[in-house]
Parts: C-alpha cells; sequence; structure tokens
C-alpha cells in the first residue's frame, strides 16, 4: 500500500473502525475467559516493571480492519 493510498483512505478508514469499535461494544457477546499462549507478555523485574516497544504498520492489502480485539485485566490480591 502506498503512501498516497493511506493519504487518499485516511477518512474512510477511520469511518469503518469507528462502526465497528460502535457494532462491537453494543453487542456484549459472549464473554470468553482462557490464556492464548500466542499472545506476547513481556518479562518484568523483582518490582514487577516490564517494558516493550511498539511499532504499529499500516494495514496489509485486503484486510478490512486494521486492529484486534483483546483485553487483559490485573487485580491486585489483599
Amino acid at each position: 500500500m502506498s503512501f498516497e493510498a493511506l493519504k487518499r483512505n485516511r477518512g474512510t478508514d477511520i469511518s469503518q473502525l469507528v462502526k465497528a469499535a460502535e457494532a462491537a461494544g453494543a453487542g456484549g457477546g459472549e464473554k470468553k475467559n482462557y490464556d492464548d499462549e500466542r499472545i506476547w507478555k513481556p518479562t518484568v523485574d523483582k518490582a514487577g516493571n516490564g517494558y516493550a516497544v511498539l511499532r504499529f504498520l499500516p494495514a496489509a492489502e485486503g484486510s478490512e480492519l486494521p486492529w484486534v480485539r483483546y483485553w487483559d485485566h490485573g487485580f491486585k490480591g489483599p
């Protein structure tokens, strides 16, 4: 995908993302609770601190939405 194509489609890409996010949030859907070994998590030090460097890439040609829906919740016990 060329830079010119990205510039031309930037308005439509955002509107598609907004519509998909609204539809995903309104549906509720079935809640699944399981661990996925394919998801990378940073290693932490003794204090529990970790870090990561993220690099955002443009969506591949032919993909409808350039995002993945993912939740991760952490709770601190008593």
